[in-house]
């Protein structure tokens, strides 16, 4: 994602991030974070959420697989027990500019889902996002 919005990293050689958006998925309800593992290491993460505005929506706030971990089928495992934990309607949100993820998204939403899934582009907090609608 860094490539895509142009994040710096800081003299620590951390990313800066908004502390109030991180620590809600490990302090209010309807916000479950998940670490991925795969072979004992750490891998990446998830954040779930119910989305604010419709709250039987579900949400993929945050989804993140270290690069030597892709294209093995760790995201899509790691993914589709996140669809096996919170069954119902889902939404993933994707920049555009962010081709990776894109195809990543397209490719397992609709394997997870027999292709049954739309695709809009509409307005996230003044971006435009890719948004793959689906239910589990």
């Amino acid at each position: 994602m860094s490539k895509s919005v142009g994040f710096d990293i800081s003299e620590a050689g951390t990313f800066d991030y908004d502390p109030d958006i991180v620590e809600a998925y490990f302090n209010k309800s309807q916000h479950h974070p998940y670490f991925i593992i795969s072979n004992g290491k750490l891998a990446g993460f998830a954040l779930v959420r119910n989305y604010p505005d419709t709250t039987d929506l579900l949400d993929m706030g945050q989804f993140f697989v270290l690069g030597s971990f892709m294209r093995q089928g760790v995201g899509r495992a790691a993914f589709d027990l996140c669809l096996k934990a919170h069954t119902g309607r889902w939404q993933v949100r994707v920049l555009p500019d962010n081709v990776a993820a894109q195809k990543f998204w397209k490719r397992t939403v609709s394997e997870l889902t027999d292709d049954t899934y739309t695709m809009d582009s509409l307005d996230y907090q003044g971006k435009e996002m890719i948004f793959l609608s689906f239910a589990s």
